[in-house]
């Protein structure tokens, strides 16, 4: 949580990687293993809880989001920056798939440009208990 925070407030490329460390070397599984242990947390119900998580989310959804290039940028290799950016949102998104912690929706749609005709939106939904369906029955309890 502290990590995602960190990178938030001040935006520099050295606390986008220490939070892909963190996750990819958490102990007993990497990231899988920190979605395991966010969603039993004593502290899952706080709501900067609930805003870290909005915030990996919103800075490492995808490889065009600052998280990925600013992971990428530390290590400071052109010709290595995309392949780390792509890593850096592939493995965090993987994690959280996996433990159903987040919701992946594919629709495929016309792309005349594109060499098979068509190509895919993704959408991803937080689940509970830190989606925001889970907030919301929270409150209603």
């Amino acid at each position: 949580m502290l990590k995602i925070l960190a990178f938030q407030e001040r935006h520099y490329d050295k606390d986008a990687y220490d939070l892909v460390y963190t996750l990819v070397n958490y102990p007993n599984g990497g990231p899988p293993a920190a979605g395991r242990a966010a969603a039993t947390s004593p502290i899952r119900e706080d709501p900067r809880a609930f805003e870290a998580l909005r915030l990996l989310k919103e800075r490492f959804i995808n490889v065009d989001r600052d998280g990925p290039n600013a992971y990428a940028n530390f290590f400071a290799n052109p010709q290595d920056t995309a392949r780390r950016r792509n890593e850096a949102a592939s493995r965090g998104l993987k994690g959280l798939i996996r433990h159903g912690l987040l919701d992946v929706r594919k629709h495929y749609k016309t792309a005349p440009l594109s060499p098979v005709g068509y190509t895919a939106d993704h959408l991803y939904t937080l689940q509970q208990p830190f989606g925001p369906k889970g907030r919301t029955q929270k409150r209603r309890q």
